[in-house]
């Protein structure tokens, strides 16, 4: 429960002891609680959505204030409310960007339960991963990108950011800011400054940080060649190669060991049963009631008969002289 008199802030104590007056707004109140910040964040986050969805269908360097309250569904008073230049617009949306990336990687890489190079993956993840079917949607603001509704109204979308942004939004916004930096390279500061963090985690690991960096490297030659015209996400290269680079960084296949008997041993289900108490008197008894050797009787072995031309002789018989 509050305490009115520990608070120090002569408008907030005027605003929840007496009436409130045209000297103190609502937004006095919000300013002297710090709640301003709080109540105006999904405002941004949703005026940089709406130009990160501009920049990128319109290219960064027609994006006007008009289109993005427009995309935005405010007023362009609202949006000059927060971002008084298109270069601070610019600013802002570059820094939510990097966020949003940042964010994307860090929650693939706390989902993967293989360490290894898992950096890579989950950044070819962002990359080239594609919806499950025709019908299906990446998430992200691609549906608003592509001209498509949503069925979501701008008040809506305030809740809160988007977690997740598609391939192909990624590919067609990195070509916007490229363009846009070869006149003001200013601009390419926040992307710089996730980049560089990035590096330094990669070569933080001894093991696999310089081959998930060269993974990172070939990604930025194909953003490159596609700024230049040399490839695009729909060419086949450009899918083979999508592949051919996260089957390099797949995690490998543990194989479950197979126990084999050691050489020279008798296994187990080979090995004869051993002999019940019970079993051994049985035998004991049977070997008793046999006769001994010497008083089994001899059996006579029929003399074999040899035959040596037309007469035969009998083996064992004396020839009569």
């Amino acid at each position: 429960m509050l305490v009115l008199d520990e608070f120090e802030n002569p408008i907030l104590r005027n605003v929840l002891t007496e009436k409130p007056t045209s000297r103190y707004s609502k937004s006095d109140l919000l300013e002297c609680t710090g709640m301003r910040d709080m109540a105006t964040r999904p405002t941004i986050e949703r005026i940089c959505q709406a130009a990160i969805r501009t920049a990128t269908r319109d290219g960064l360097l027609a994006m006007t204030l008009d289109n993005v309250a427009k995309e935005a569904g405010v007023s362009k008073g609202g949006v000059m409310y927060h971002f008084p230049s298109k270069e601070h617009l610019v600013t802002k949306m570059l820094s939510y960007y990097s966020e949003l990336v940042e964010r994307m990687l860090m929650t693939r890489i706390a989902n993967d339960p293989e360490p290894h190079r898992r950096w890579a993956r989950a950044m070819l993840s962002c990359l080239f991963s594609q919806p499950t079917s025709p019908n299906q949607q990446s998430p992200g603001v691609l549906p608003q990108v592509a001209g498509e509704s949503t069925g979501e109204t701008a008040d809506d979308s305030a809740g809160g950011a988007e977690d997740d942004m598609s391939p192909e939004v990624f590919h067609r916004f990195m070509l916007a800011v490229l363009a846009a930096a070869v006149n003001n390279p200013g601009i390419f500061e926040p992307l710089r400054k996730l980049g560089t963090r990035m590096r330094d985690r990669l070569l933080s690991d001894p093991n696999d940080g310089l081959e998930q960096l060269l993974i990172w490297l070939a990604v930025d030659g194909l953003l490159l060649w596609q700024y230049v015209g040399m490839i695009d996400p729909a060419d086949p290269v450009f899918q083979k190669i999508g592949i051919a680079l996260q089957e390099r960084v797949s995690p490998p296949i543990r194989k479950t060991p197979t126990h084999q008997p050691r050489v020279g041993k008798t296994p187990a289900s080979e090995t004869p049963a051993t002999k019940t108490p019970a079993k051994r008197a049985r035998s004991k008894k049977a070997a008793a009631s046999e006769p001994p050797e010497s008083q089994k009787p001899k059996t006579k072995t029929p003399a074999r008969t040899l035959t040596a031309g037309p007469t035969q002789v009998s083996k064992g018989r004396r020839r009569e002289s």
